[in-house]
């Protein structure tokens, strides 16, 4: 997302995943080390403004998002984040018209279930106009590795190696005798 937020011509970034994988929480946390703000619609549990992104000014939804939140979103200095923007699909369309009239605007939206609302999309998709970015759920080993707990994982990824290494030769042997006991050579051999 670093890369994102630095590249020239960038264009309003789509984080999609499975519910629950920690969409919300890396966007937020990642916010607060790179921007001044972090100006937070969940377009799920806020209905009540699905009218301000029905709109095709970016500036006035700012504007007013601004007046609604008691702080100004300034493009280069605030992250605008929409969050569950699957609920709110003209909000999904004005990504277009931030990427064309604002293009110095942060923006990221996220949803789960983005898939199902853009197969039933009836308004104007912003193609070539959005960037999507897939993240998946951790593995038990990621976890444990993002914790504080550094040290099981040194510990988890000793014993699967260690493990590992322990049941190449059984396994491997267990082949030989195999074979070898199918052509009727003795074990004693092994």
């Amino acid at each position: 997302m670093s890369e994102w937020r630095d590249r020239p011509g960038r264009k309003p970034l789509v984080l999609r995943g499975a519910r629950q994988v920690g969409k919300t929480y890396l966007v937020e946390h990642w916010g607060t080390e790179h921007f001044d703000s972090v100006v937070t619609v969940d377009l799920e549990r806020e209905r009540d403004l699905h009218s301000l992104f029905s709109q095709s000014d970016p500036k006035r939804v700012l504007d007013e998002l601004g007046v609604l939140r008691g702080r100004s979103v300034t493009p280069g200095k605030a992250l605008l984040f929409l969050d569950e923007i699957q609920a709110c699909p003209p909000a999904l369309a004005l990504l277009r018209y931030f990427h064309e009239l604002m293009p110095e605007l942060h923006v990221i939206s996220a949803g789960s279930l983005l898939d199902f609302t853009m197969r039933e999309f009836e308004y104007s998709m912003p193609v070539r106009r959005i960037e999507f970015l897939h993240l998946q759920p951790m593995s038990f080993e990621e976890f444990v590795a993002a914790t504080e707990a550094g040290s099981m994982f040194f510990l988890l990824e000793f014993r699967h190696t260690t493990n590992c290494l322990m049941r190449w030769p059984i396994q491997h042997t267990n082949q030989r005798y195999r074979r070898r006991n199918q052509q009727g050579v003795a074990l004693t051999a092994l």
